[in-house]
């Protein structure tokens, strides 16, 4: 069973990242990199690209109706929550899922595959 940390443990922990916090970045930025260049990521990099490509999509058309989270979710019949996923590309999206979602916003949805 996982338990939680002490206040003292993450006291600790806290001041590792502060002491730590300049040469943690240049190590993860220098892993970030490695990664964005390696070539076997780049079919994974632009399957999440084009992911992130349609939930831009799905903000741009919440906003353009001047709508809400809340009120696409009230108008999908979906939580608040589901609508923050699908807008940061998180979960499959079925088609259903985005024809609701373009229907709450006023929108048609439409395909490309190119």
């Amino acid at each position: 069973m996982k338990t939680h940390p002490t206040d003292k443990e993450l006291a600790a922990e806290v001041a590792y990242f502060t002491e730590h916090l300049d040469e943690l970045s240049v190590k993860q930025q220098a892993e970030r990199k490695a990664y964005f260049e390696n070539p076997d990521n780049a079919g994974r990099i632009a399957f999440v690209q084009q992911r992130m490509a349609i939930a831009e999509q799905l903000y741009k058309a919440r906003k353009k109706a001047g709508l809400t989270q809340a009120e696409v979710a009230s108008r999908m019949q979906v939580s608040q929550p589901l609508v923050a996923r699908l807008e940061r590309g998180r979960g499959n999206i079925s088609c259903d899922t985005l024809l609701k979602y373009a229907a709450a916003c006023g929108c048609l949805l439409s395909i490309t595959i190119a």
